[in-house]
C-alpha cells in the first residue's frame, strides 16, 4: 500500500499510542489516530520580525549520497472526563523510533530528494507493561519493521511531498503507521524567504486529514541562537478542529452515533538545528483537549479528553 502526504514539519500534538490506549481502555470514540495523514494545501510561511543584523537566508547544505539518522521518542498521558468523572488511562511506555534518510538527488533550487527507512522502533521502559497494552502494540511494530518511503524537501526545510510504501495495514497497525507518517513529516525546521537574524519570528501555518478530523496548526517559531551553520529556535504551536461526525469504525460495539464537537491544542518547546543536517534536534511538550458527544442506546452523553504529549528528538 502507498501513502500520500504533504505536510508541515511542525511537529503535530499528540500520539495515536496513547490516544489508542484510551480507545480500549474507555467506552469513548477516542479519535483512534489523531496525527497528519493529508494536507488540505501546501504548508506557507510568514514572516513577523526580521530580527537584527545580519540578516542572512537560511537554507539546508543537501550534499547527494548524504545519509542521517534520527530518533524520535514519544510519549504521553490522557485524561478522559465523563458525567463529572475523570479517569486517567494507563500510561504506555514511550515509543522509541529510529529513522534513516539518505539524499538521492539535488534540484536546481538546492531541495532534496530523499530516501526514508524505518530503522527500528520499539518500546522504550516496557517492563511491567500492561498485557493488553502490549498486545495492542506488539503486532504494530512488527508489521512496520520493512516500512519505507521517499520525500521532496526544498532548501528552506519545507516539505513538498511524502510518500510511505507499506504491506496492508489495518487497526492498531494502521494508528502506528500514522505515528510514523508524522515521524516523517518532521524531519526539519523550515524557514522563511527572507534574510532572517536574531529575534526574528515566523509561522508555519498548514491543514491536516487527522482521520475524522480537519485540523489547521501553526507552528510559530523565534530564532534565538545563530552562529554559522548552526541555531536554535522556540517554537509554539497551536491547533484547532470544528465539529464533525466520527465514522462507525472508531466507535465500540453497541454505541449508536459519535460526534467531535470540536479539538484545541497547544504546545511549546526548543530546536536545535544545523544547516549542513536535515535533522533538527529537541523537545516539544504538548496538550490537546477534545469534546464529543455520544449515543448508546438513544442515551446521550458528553465526554471530553485530555492529553498530554511529549516528543524527543536526537540526532544519531
Amino acid at each position: 500500500m502507498k501513502t500520500e502526504s504533504h505536510a508541515s514539519s511542525a511537529p503535530a500534538i499528540t500520539s495515536a499510542i496513547t490516544a489508542s490506549s484510551a480507545a480500549r481502555t474507555t467506552a469513548v470514540p477516542v479519535p483512534a489516530t489523531p496525527l497528519p495523514t493529508a494536507s488540505d494545501a501546501t504548508p506557507t510561511v510568514q514572516l513577523h520580525a526580521r530580527g537584527a543584523g545580519p540578516r542572512t537566508p537560511l537554507r539546508y547544505k543537501f550534499l547527494p549520497g548524504q545519509i542521517e539518522r534520527v530518533k524520535l521518542v514519544q510519549g504521553g498521558t490522557v485524561v478522559v472526563e465523563s458525567a463529572g468523572k475523570k479517569t486517567a488511562v494507563p500510561n504506555v511506555p514511550d515509543i522509541e523510533v529510529a529513522i534513516v534518510l539518505k539524499v538521492l538527488a539535488i534540484d536546481p533550487e538546492g531541495g532534496a530528494k530523499r530516501e526514508l527507512s524505518l530503522e527500528r522502533i520499539g518500546l522504550a521502559g516496557a517492563q511491567g507493561l500492561d498485557d493488553k497494552i502490549r498486545h495492542l502494540l506488539g503486532p504494530g511494530f512488527d508489521a512496520l519493521k520493512n516500512l519505507s518511503g521517499h520525500d521532496a524537501i526544498d532548501a528552506a526545510g519545507r516539505l513538498r511531498s511524502l510518500k510511505i510504501d507499506v504491506g496492508p495495514i489495518v487497526g492498531p497497525e494502521g494508528r502506528l503507521l500514522d505515528k510514523i507518517r508524522q515521524s516523517f513529516a518532521q524531519m526539519a525546521v523550515p524557514f522563511p524567504d527572507e534574510p532572517i537574524g536574531l529575534g526574528a519570528r515566523w509561522t508555519v501555518r498548514s491543514g491536516f486529514d487527522l482521520q475524522d478530523m480537519k485540523v489547521q496548526q501553526a507552528a510559530t517559531y523565534e530564532l534565538i541562537e545563530l552562529k554559522g551553520n548552526t541555531g536554535r529556535a522556540k517554537v509554539r504551536l497551536t491547533q484547532h478542529a470544528g465539529r464533525g461526525a466520527l465514522t462507525a469504525r472508531r466507535m465500540p460495539a453497541g454505541m449508536q452515533s459519535a460526534e467531535l464537537l470540536g479539538m484545541r491544542g497547544r504546545g511549546e518547546g526548543d530546536v536545535s538545528f544545523d544547516l549542513t543536517r536535515s535533522v533538527p534536534e529537541g523537545e516539544i511538550k504538548t496538550q490537546i483537549g477534545l469534546e464529543m458527544r455520544t449515543v448508546t442506546n438513544g442515551k446521550q452523553q458528553d465526554t471530553k479528553v485530555e492529553v498530554e504529549m511529549r516528543n524527543r528528538f536526537t540526532r544519531e
